[in-house]
């Protein structure tokens, strides 16, 4: 940011024991505006599995975080539970499907319009959609026929240490 280069969404996973923590939303707000970090430039990440175990905590907290500006993220959507139900529940601002989604929707007519009703009722309720596992072309063009452009995978690149993102990404060589 004080390079003024554009800047996109941190996210960071949380568990279970991180809300549960005494003054996790505060101490969060105070760190952002502490390190000049506009909130909604953090999202916290939990796993559908934690959030519908502890749909209560994670409810509450989920509430004080989004009046703050911070951005909830579930991830691993499909993986378990599917419960949409915990959709309806929670103030989710970003969706992570897991890589059976991907796999399923590219086996036939009824997973791909399954696949694409559910995509299309997120957008619908303004909810952010990634893709998760996407490793071919194949799997990247399913996506973009859905009118999705977020993704994570291999087909893009493989997790890199922090050096080797910012010299491929950040301060890529001059033509």
């Amino acid at each position: 940011m004080d390079e003024g280069k554009q800047v996109f969404p941190v996210s960071c996973n949380f568990s279970y024991l991180d809300i549960l923590g005494n003054n996790f939303t505060k101490y969060l707000k105070i760190m952002s505006e502490r390190h000049g970090v506009p909130p909604e430039l953090l999202e916290l990440e939990l796993t559908e599995s934690v959030a519908a175990q502890h749909i209560d905590v994670v409810n509450s907290s989920g509430k004080e975080l989004s009046n703050y500006g911070f951005r909830l993220s579930i991830d691993d959507f499909g993986a378990g539970y599917s419960s949409l139900s915990l959709l309806q529940i929670l103030k989710i601002d970003v969706l992570k499907l897991d890589r059976t989604f991907i796999q399923r929707g590219l086996e036939g007519k009824l997973a791909h319009d399954l696949v694409s009703s559910l995509v299309s009722t997120f957008k619908n309720n303004s909810i952010q959609i990634v893709f998760e596992g996407i490793e071919t072309e194949e799997q990247v063009n399913f996506v973009k026929s859905l009118g999705c452009s977020i993704v994570q995978g291999f087909y893009y690149s493989k997790p890199l240490p922090l050096s080797e993102f910012e010299e491929k990404y950040l301060n890529p060589p001059k033509v």
